[in-house]
């Protein structure tokens, strides 16, 4: 009776493990219940797909075609600050994917650094890409562009491993070194990436409990970021550089604020036209602008620089209504013309507005029931033009962000960690020079105030392999692609000879 109940326990407990150590089955894009499929895809020869995005020159006419790879948590979208001008300039064709697990790219369970490597020129070739072309691999996003060195070498015209990954536990490094840098790290990523190479299948286990502390960066955490990082992310949703540099030859300061109710700025239940022209009063004299400044109002926020044309015009040096509100009731159109503005709306913003002027009460109720057709901001309500610029702007960083682990966190950011840090067929001293004859070269590019992945290992591996370009920026540390003047300085030395 008694070893029955022990069996029976140790059943249970080892059923427990199982269930908790096994990750959930990953929500593939395109199948029932999953995620639906909104990118252009390649199919693989084994039948996964890889959503790509594609910028720059047709491929047809560019002279140089680069192959993006992304680093941990992000995806084929990042903003990358390179201006299309740039890449026409350069001759540039740039396509970025999701990899395997990411994004709407189907998940591969035995992802390695040799399955993305062999990925890579599949994509190339599912795009007819030609014989050669270069890689950009990003922070973890380095080690498939460590694979297409050792394993397709005879593809590659170039290629560029932007403040790359280390694999602490590789045997190239001098005990010391490594010992250096893992310590350097806070203790729960050094906890986690010793997890992910000794004992991967115990990762997810480890990054889902909540009584074990994260990854620092997926708990939102910036100890880990160095101080030019820190200025980077404050900006990072900014004007990119060309835009600055317009900005200060116009010798102009901007500042755009949340109107009240949005974003981070306090709600005002009795907002008005005349509170939001108030609003902007004070903030002018809370930042100390002085007597008077100019007012550029965008669509339904133009609203509140009616206001300050009617309310506080003596504070004003001018004002840009853009693409302004216009109220179909206003008495002043004439009747013809203000039923021509709502008749070309479509139906469900047409009755929404109309519920805003006549019951502004009911507009909540209106806007949350299910079986009412809600705003539309689809293409629909957009001109061609406005639908081409939409197709060629970056979306909004918590849209791509919210694709990034869509199918499952266990796919796309844990095994990253595990192929990552786990137990490579090579180490990158191993890789022969893929250019002996100088036909292209290889970048390596380095933050000194890198704490992700600190200079000291990676200097070490340029030093052991000479035939790397390595370029140690003073001044910048993990995120110094995103800054413009770097990232462009990243594909001028690339495509250069």
């Amino acid at each position: 009776m008694i070893g029955r109940i022990a069996v029976g326990l140790v059943v249970g407990v080892l059923g427990y493990v199982y269930v908790a150590l096994r990750p959930p089955s990953p929500k593939i894009c395109g199948s029932p219940g999953g995620p639906p499929v909104t990118s252009p895809r390649v199919r693989l020869g084994d039948g996964r797909h890889l959503a790509y995005k594609e910028r720059g020159l047709p491929k047809e006419q560019a002279k140089h075609k680069i192959i993006l790879v992304h680093a941990f948590g992000d995806s084929k979208g990042f903003k990358l600050r390179i201006s299309e001008e740039v890449l026409k300039e350069l001759e540039i064709y740039l396509v970025a994917f999701d990899r395997a697990g990411y994004g709407e790219s189907d998940p591969n369970p035995k992802r390695s650094v040799k399955s993305d490597a062999f990925d890579i020129q599949e994509l190339a070739d599912k795009l007819q890409l030609g014989l050669k072309f270069y890689v950009i691999g990003i922070s973890i996003g380095a080690y498939p562009v460590y694979g297409c060195l050792k394993y397709i070498p005879h593809r590659l015209s170039g290629a560029a491993l932007v403040v790359p990954l280390i694999n602490y536990w590789w045997r190239c490094f001098p005990a010391e070194l490594s010992k250096k840098g893992l310590s350097g790290l806070v203790p729960q990523d050094r906890w986690t990436f010793t997890v992910a190479h000794y004992a991967p299948w115990l990762l997810h286990w480890w990054l889902t409990r909540k009584w074990i502390p994260s990854m620092s960066i997926l708990e939102g955490k910036t100890d880990i970021f160095s101080p030019s990082d820190l200025e980077i992310l404050e900006h990072l949703d900014g004007p990119q550089n060309e835009e600055q540099e317009l900005l200060k030859e116009l010798e102009i300061y901007l500042v755009a604020f949340d109107r009240a109710g949005y974003g981070e700025s306090d709600p005002n239940p009795k907002r008005s036209v005349k509170s939001d022209a108030f609003d902007i009063q004070e903030l002018a004299e809370k930042l100390q602008l002085g007597p008077k400044f100019y007012v550029i109002g965008i669509s339904l926020g133009a609203y509140p620089v009616y206001g300050c044309l009617k309310y506080i015009p003596h504070r004003l040096s001018g004002a840009a209504l853009v693409v302004p509100v216009a109220n179909y009731w206003w008495h002043c159109f004439p009747a013809k013309l203000s039923k021509i503005g709502p008749s070309r709306l479509l139906p469900q913003n047409r009755w929404a507005f109309t519920v805003a002027h006549y019951a502004p009460w009911l507009l909540h109720w209106w806007l949350t029931q299910k079986w009412i057709p809600s705003l539309s901001s689809s293409e629909e309500a957009f001109s061609p033009s406005d639908v081409e610029i939409l197709r060629h702007l970056d979306g909004p960083p918590n849209e791509e962000q919210e694709k990034v682990q869509q199918q499952g966190a266990h796919e796309s950011l844990h095994r990253d960690l595990i192929v990552s840090f786990g137990k490579w067929e090579f180490e990158p001293t191993d890789i022969s020079n893929p250019f002996p004859n100088n036909e292209g070269y290889v970048h390596m590019w380095q933050g000194y105030e890198d704490k992700i992945f600190p200079f000291e290992l990676n200097r070490y591996i340029a030093e052991r392999l000479p035939w790397i370009r390595y370029h140690e920026v003073a001044d910048a540390g993990h995120l110094l692609i995103y800054k413009a003047a770097n990232c462009e300085a990243i594909f001028r030395a690339l495509v250069s000879f």
